[in-house]
């Protein structure tokens, strides 16, 4: 299992049978790259043992104006909410990849970790579940169709 911080120019596939999380800044102003150059970096491994973690911009508010810029070269955003140390146990966890389901869902099911009891208290009364959430309002057989 590794974690890769930043794609070297270098590095254009994985190997297959690894356990891989690649982490890359959308403003990376040393390894540029696209999401498209890493989504087919990350493509190239073997399936359900890899996973990007790319910290994009939002959308723009006006010409170069952003609410949320992505990481640079230095990856600020590993260093808050525990995420380097969530990508290294999604990285451990992908390589049994039968009982988790590999690093990306391994990931997703590590935010329920950093939810408060209100949140968590308010998901539970709205139902966690597609189906609950279903029944509490939608259009009848056709939800979401109004």
């Amino acid at each position: 299992p590794a974690v890769m911080i930043n794609a070297h120019p270098s590095v254009a596939r994985l190997p297959s049978d690894a356990c891989v999380v690649l982490a890359h800044g959308a403003n990376d102003e040393v390894f540029k790259r696209s999401r498209r150059e890493l989504e087919q970096i990350v493509s190239s491994g073997s399936p359900n043992m890899c996973f990007l973690y790319l910290t994009g911009n939002s959308g723009e508010i006006s010409p170069g104006a952003h609410t949320r810029l992505g990481d640079r070269h230095q990856m600020h955003s590993l260093t808050l909410h525990d995420c380097l140390p969530r990508l290294i146990d999604a990285a451990m966890a992908g390589a049994v990849v039968e009982e988790t389901g590999g690093p990306e869902a391994h990931f997703v099911r590590s935010w329920r970790g950093r939810l408060s009891d209100q949140r968590l208290e308010a998901e539970h009364w709205l139902g966690y579940t597609t189906e609950r959430l279903g029944s509490r309002g939608g259009s009848p057989g056709r939800p979401g169709a109004d």
